[in-house]
């Protein structure tokens, strides 16, 4: 079976030999009117009766939180329909702040900002960046029953009509990503993060938690007016959109992904071949290691992952070679200091598996050594003849082409 993975501009091709048996994501439909498909939930809201446009009249301003990771264009669609409207509800160019953020603390820098929008659009609106690490930009609005400080960047507290949106895919620690993530971690100071990670658990997956419970607090003391989320593949088509009441929202989407709907495959894999997936989180190291973990929860204990990634390039070859066990890992993916204190727990995610690294730019030397637990070698055929080597049994191999963007509900 001949494969293609994506990595950079171009494709990795491989071949799955005939003894591995294969798993491939399901295809979902896609929303073909994307437009008029928002349009429509923006005036039949989850949780409300009146719409965004009746809310709207009533305000003198508006800040629409948007995901600085998701790709530039769906970035576009999902605003356009929400701008119009708040235009015909009475709003200037003027009275719309657009607030940037990652759901990694810092990560998205302002000289940025020109790849996501047009010239004309920044001409016209008024586009900033949260800093996480700016005391001046975030207020206090009060703490959680568990005593969770609540710091919410001042900008979007100040906003008549406060709007969250962001693309939704599986997070290995809170369930899933979106706007819920992107409220608690991407525009809340340094101690509510660290307060929010401690509350993660690595097996969270599709179920409720404590942070759930948390979120739900904070959604309250944060007053969020809207909640946009679009469900997208790798292709960056549109699967499903949800909107309206904030609680109403998290509430479906965690529906959806605990009903299998948009859930992890129901067998696990011996291997599992995936990549970070998408363009702008290939040098994101925050991305391919949420990829990475994800990657785990598909994986049988003492299973193989093949992660194709350019993380490494301008990494010292030197450096590499000294990785040669998970917690070796630790320190080479940049996690700042806000979440130092549960590194160990965040890495536990990764026990009792192999990973083996693939780049162009690796040689193969490393799957020569018996003390390892992490590889790296220059392609997908060498890491898979390496695994049936070590295989007692015919493997099962589950194929996440696009990684966090990547969908598995039933084996082909």
């Amino acid at each position: 079976m001949d494969v293609k993975f994506p990595y950079r501009d171009q494709d990795i091709s491989f071949s799955i030999p005939e003894d591995v048996q294969v798993f491939q994501p399901t295809v979902h439909p896609a929303i073909t009117e994307t437009y008029t498909a928002i349009i429509k939930n923006l005036l039949r809201p989850l949780g409300y009766k009146k719409t965004l446009f009746d809310m709207a009249k009533k305000c003198a301003s508006a800040c629409v939180v948007v995901d600085a990771y998701c790709p530039p264009h769906v970035n576009r669609q999902i605003l356009d329909p929400i701008i119009k409207t708040l235009h015909a509800a009475g709003m200037a160019h003027n009275d719309i702040m657009i607030l940037l953020t990652a759901e990694y603390p810092s990560e998205f820098l302002d000289e940025q900002v020109p790849s996501l929008f047009p010239q004309e659009f920044l001409a016209e609106y008024d586009v900033q960046v949260h800093d996480t690490y700016s005391n001046t930009k975030h207020e206090l609005i009060g703490f959680t029953t568990r005593g969770t400080p609540i710091y919410l960047d001042r900008r979007l507290k100040e906003a008549d009509i406060k709007i969250v949106t962001g693309s939704v895919y599986p997070h290995y620690l809170f369930g899933y990503a979106g706007a819920p993530a992107l409220l608690t971690l991407g525009l809340s100071g340094p101690e509510t993060i660290q307060a929010i990670y401690n509350l993660g658990d690595v097996w969270l997956l599709n179920k409720k938690s404590e942070f759930y419970l948390e979120l739900i607090e904070i959604l309250d003391l944060a007053k969020i007016d809207f909640f946009i989320n679009i469900l997208i593949d790798s292709s960056a088509r549109f699967l499903d959109i949800f909107s309206g009441k904030p609680e109403r929202v998290v509430k479906e989407i965690g529906h959806k992904f605990t009903s299998g709907e948009f859930g992890a495959a129901p067998e696990k894999a011996d291997i599992v071949i995936t990549s970070t997936g998408q363009a702008l989180w290939e040098s994101s190291w925050y991305h391919n290691f949420v990829s990475l973990c994800l990657s785990r929860s598909f994986c049988n204990v003492h299973g193989t992952i093949i992660f194709v990634t350019s993380l490494f390039e301008g990494v010292a070859a030197g450096r590499v070679d000294k990785i040669r066990h998970k917690s070796d890992l630790i320190d080479l993916f940049s996690f700042n200091k806000m979440i130092g204190g549960t590194r160990d727990k965040i890495f536990s995610c990764l026990n009792d598996c192999n990973i083996i690294f693939v780049s162009p730019q690796f040689n193969d030397k490393s799957l020569k050594a018996k003390d390892r637990e992490i590889f790296f070698c220059s392609s997908i055929d060498a890491a898979l003849n390496f695994v049936a080597q070590r295989a007692k049994t015919k493997p099962r191999a589950l194929l996440l082409p696009n990684g966090l963007l990547t969908f598995v509900n039933q084996p082909s």
